[in-house]
């Protein structure tokens, strides 16, 4: 059983590093922070007071330069960047035992585990089940109250493979997939950014 006090909840209910980021607020979007500027009154949002969860900011940034192609995404410090990012948002060296510890968080639901098993088999062969686009839009802190259930099989048959149980290992093989860095950036920001 993973020691559940090494990890802390991020705003779509996975938990991630428990690093000096405080808890008690989310990181705004830069929009949101745009709008508040040049508006003297606003209606506030129903995401101001929905999500209280802060985002990896490290993850953020990365995920907003990818994006909007403000750097060269394809350089060799982007990508350093984004494995270094990657080694502290898990929170563990154990990927198995961060694996297992999403079982244990309570706002996750049915459709975290279908996420979770869909990058596994990712890492294992490439291929996802739904785009990272659809399952961002999907997943929420709170699945309609269905409880995310056992490990899937597959992680069964994923986690025999010895090479599978440390991060580095994982990120080594995620990334020697087509397109594989930029699954693991999309990754990381459903697991650890704002929805």
């Amino acid at each position: 059983m993973p020691n559940l006090t090494q990890f802390r909840m991020y705003p779509r209910g996975f938990l991630g590093d428990n690093g000096a980021q405080p808890q008690a607020a989310r990181t705004p979007s830069a929009f949101q922070e745009e709008l508040k500027q040049r508006i003297q009154y606003r209606v506030s949002d129903r995401t101001d007071a929905k999500h209280s969860i802060a985002s990896n900011s490290h993850v953020e940034v990365l995920y907003a330069q990818y994006i909007k192609r403000s750097t060269n995404t394809g350089s060799f410090e982007f990508r350093r960047q984004v494995l270094s990012t990657a080694l502290f948002a898990f929170g563990t060296f154990r990927f198995k035992s961060w694996y297992l510890s999403q079982h244990q968080s309570p706002p996750c639901g049915d459709l975290h585990n279908r996420f979770l098993t869909d990058t596994l088999k990712f890492i294992s062969t490439g291929k996802r089940e739904m785009s990272l686009e659809t399952w961002a839009a999907l997943l929420s802190m709170s699945d309609e109250g269905n409880s995310i259930g056992l490990p899937s099989p597959y992680s069964e048959e994923f986690f025999n493979y010895d090479h599978y149980i440390n991060l580095v290992d994982v990120l080594q093989e995620w990334c020697c997939k087509p397109n594989g860095l930029e699954d693991l950036l999309g990754t990381l920001h459903i697991l650890f950014g704002n929805p």
